[in-house]
């Protein structure tokens, strides 16, 4: 049984070898060439054989303006709180020329390549069951096509890069060419462009971006790829199941939020947003206290309270990058704008080589937390091979 036509292969057949043609040509840097002439053309092309390939072949999906309004209003929700983060976090100029002929270009460059992909993707999943592997294939593909090739090997020069570089861009891009995937199967290219249209049009459009780390703007996208797919598949649910009502009513967003608010809650506990951080131990130098692989609970000090601390205060602080969980043994108190603490692991023999001014303490511990680290000790470990003067906390 033919899963589909002879002209969908072939298309899988043109996306995957221009995919592939397009990495080439942007490892052999021709990039001015590449983004604004090659790829819109190629996709334009593209494009072409999609629309005579799905001419006699239209989807009756159940729901699709539905589906369609919701993930332009979620989008539309999202771009608002993105660009209004910049009244707490501040914002920087955009990167897009907003003259009139580079803002032309800009959207032939761009907006006109998200049509040509969304609609060439869902003429990919045609009506009907595929097998698994088929979406697989589709989605490997198009995220292959999204990657900037261009500098690649400039993002693997060490692990805390690769890192940053996977978390921040590689992430992203697959979780949404996942969600574009199945936005194709369950309510056609229009989802998509719902999807993908408004950002990149307010990107070229806005003058400032916040000015987020890129922890941050990682974090915004996974929750909006994860919110679309949770209403999107809820709404589909609820028009294809047979399952009782009752069930498929817990799959809605609503039911969700308590749980999507403590990710998001936690999430934030972790990168310090609040008054209250956790910090990973990697050393014995506080056992049998505080021991390697423990996490504490750091309340931030201002700069009072950093001027007023006290012996057998345990407290964090920075030095050359890092952060010290550390005991203080003495104070210097040399006026009232000046303040050094010596400070020492309970398990060292000496004290730290260096005094501690009140400006480099980030806070006091609070509580310990036992063994929980462990993963974060590995981790800092692979990625920290300089490490100070002192055992890290």
């Amino acid at each position: 049984m033919k899963i589909f036509s002879k002209n969908t292969l072939i298309l899988y057949i043109l996306v995957i070898l221009y995919t592939f043609i397009g990495i080439v040509l942007q490892i052999n840097n021709q990039m001015s060439y590449y983004n604004t002439i090659i790829n819109p053309i190629i996709w334009l092309l593209i494009f072409g054989f999609a629309v005579y390939t799905s001419y006699s072949e239209k989807k009756r999906l159940k729901a699709k303006t539905e589906k369609t309004q919701t993930v332009l209003i979620i989008t539309m929700i999202y771009l608002c709180i993105y660009f209004l983060l910049g009244m707490f976090f501040g914002y920087v100029r955009s990167p897009y020329s907003h003259q009139f002929l580079p803002f032309l270009k800009n959207l032939w460059a761009f907006v006109s390549i998200i049509f040509f992909q969304e609609y060439i993707r869902a003429t990919m999943c045609p009506s009907g069951k595929l097998k698994w592997y088929w979406y697989l294939l589709v989605t490997i593909v198009f995220t292959l096509s999204e990657i900037n090739f261009y500098h690649f090997s400039s993002n693997f020069i060490d692990l805390e890069t690769t890192f940053e570089y996977i978390c921040s861009v590689i992430l992203p891009i697959v979780a949404r060419n996942c969600l574009f995937t199945y936005l194709a199967v369950v309510g056609g290219y229009g989802c998509n462009l719902c999807y993908r249209v408004p950002i990149m049009v307010a990107y070229l459009v806005m003058p400032l971006f916040p000015d987020l780390e890129w922890f941050w703007v990682a974090l915004l996208e996974l929750l909006l790829v994860l919110i679309v797919f949770i209403e999107i598949n809820y709404i589909h649910e609820k028009k294809t199941s047979r399952s009782p009502r009752q069930k498929i009513r817990k799959q809605k967003l609503v039911r969700k939020i308590p749980l999507l608010t403590i990710v998001v809650l936690f999430v934030c506990f972790v990168a310090g947003v609040f008054q209250y951080m956790p910090v990973a131990i990697m050393s014995n130098s506080m056992a049998h206290l505080i021991n390697r692989g423990d996490v504490v609970v750091i309340f931030k000090l201002n700069d009072q309270e950093k001027k007023d601390l006290k012996v057998n205060d345990i407290i964090e602080y920075h030095l050359d990058g890092s952060s010290v969980v550390h005991r203080i043994i003495k104070v210097n108190k040399v006026s009232d704008n000046e303040v050094y603490y010596i400070t020492k692991g309970d398990y060292n023999q000496k004290e730290d080589l260096l005094p501690v001014s009140y400006d480099q303490v980030a806070g006091k511990v609070l509580i310990c937390v036992p063994k929980i680290g462990y993963p974060a000790v590995l981790l800092n470990e692979l990625f920290n091979q300089d490490k100070p003067d002192v055992e890290m906390g």
